[in-house]
């Protein structure tokens, strides 16, 4: 997991090689159109507002719950995905 100064919050899904980004401005989760690593150190996007693919699929609209402890959103399959922050 990264957090940039913005509080955007990048999930990595080691097993399935997958990514997911959750941005302050707009709450939706997505798939990075374009993201770059150095694998366990730092990522980053083409713009400070990253393009994405809806991780729901197209029209995908429910926005992620975002708070200092934790974050939750739905995912591909419309289950719920909750991360604990520490």
């Amino acid at each position: 997991m990264y957090i940039n100064y913005s509080n955007d919050v990048l999930m990595e899904d080691a097993a399935r090689h997958q990514f997911v980004l959750l941005q302050g401005w707009n709450a939706l989760p997505g798939v990075p159109q374009h993201l770059f690593c150095l694998t366990g150190l730092m990522c980053w996007t083409d713009a400070d507002r990253a393009a994405v693919f809806p991780v729901e699929g197209v029209g995908g609209k429910t926005p992620a719950v975002m708070s200092a402890k934790e974050v939750t959103f739905v995912d591909e399959s419309g289950a719920k995905v909750r991360v604990g922050l520490r």
